[in-house]
């Protein structure tokens, strides 16, 4: 099966942001519809240092409690990309593998780099699509 992928880096080229290792701040600005610089700065405030992995539970609850963005969890440990996006053809999901994410919309895989369909998923977060229209509305970023 070919995976459908979209070579994206989340808006951060445009924001002026230039750093690496971001790629938790990427998936949460594709997969929750906000610009980059909104979701660095969520992470920023969450804890994430420059230029450094974090994790994605710590990332979303911080995202929930102050920014209302909502998700709902969901565990993977033996489940590929590949059959993931096989059983949830559609919504926005955060995808976490062993130390990567990235976003999944519709079946389409939204990322820097290449990802293996056979790689096995670790954590995944279907983010609330109610909620992102109304962030979107209401918010300047």
């Amino acid at each position: 099966m070919q995976l459908k992928t979209n070579a994206t880096d989340g808006g951060r080229s445009r924001s002026g942001i230039k750093e690496k290792g971001d790629c938790t701040i990427r998936a949460l600005a594709i997969s929750a519809g906000i610009p980059y610089e909104y979701a660095h700065k969520i992470g920023t405030e969450a804890g994430r240092k420059k230029g450094k992995g974090f994790y994605p539970d710590k990332l979303l609850k911080y995202a929930k409690k102050e920014y209302g963005i909502t998700y709902k969890k969901k565990r993977y440990k033996s489940v590929t990309i590949q059959r993931f996006i096989k059983e949830n053809p559609t919504g926005h999901y955060y995808v976490a593998t062993n130390r990567h994410a990235f976003a999944i919309i519709n079946g389409t895989i939204y990322d820097t780099g290449l990802n293996r369909p056979l790689q096995r998923l670790e954590e995944c977060y279907l983010i609330s699509s109610k909620r992102l229209t109304y962030l979107r509305e209401t918010q300047s970023f």
